[in-house]
């Protein structure tokens, strides 16, 4: 789906993992992201680019948490995308990490 807007929008923010975190294949990654009011979503989601969408466990209109295991055959730095659709049903990514 096409970003609506010219660029990322910092209200959408990764909490956690901070950039530059170093994993190893098996370990559980856990996502936290947070929108920052006024900003709300009706629908929040994180890729790994390369990988696809992770499995949420918990999401209101102004967080979103997730998980993923790193895989045997990723070396290197993993991407986050987040993106939502907010109250409007506009199509809004963040910046990427």
């Amino acid at each position: 789906m096409p970003n609506t807007h010219p660029t990322a929008d910092p209200r959408i923010v990764v909490v956690t993992p901070h950039a530059g975190q170093i994993f190893a294949p098996g370990d559980t990654l856990r996502v936290h992201v947070s929108l920052q009011a006024p900003l709300q979503a009706n629908y929040i989601s994180v890729s790994a680019l390369g990988l696809g969408d992770l499995q949420r466990e918990n999401y209101n209109s102004t967080t979103y948490d997730a998980k993923f295991t790193i895989p045997n055959y990723i070396a290197g730095p993993i991407t986050l995308q987040p993106a939502i659709t907010d109250t409007n049903n506009t199509f809004i990514t963040g910046p990427a990490q």
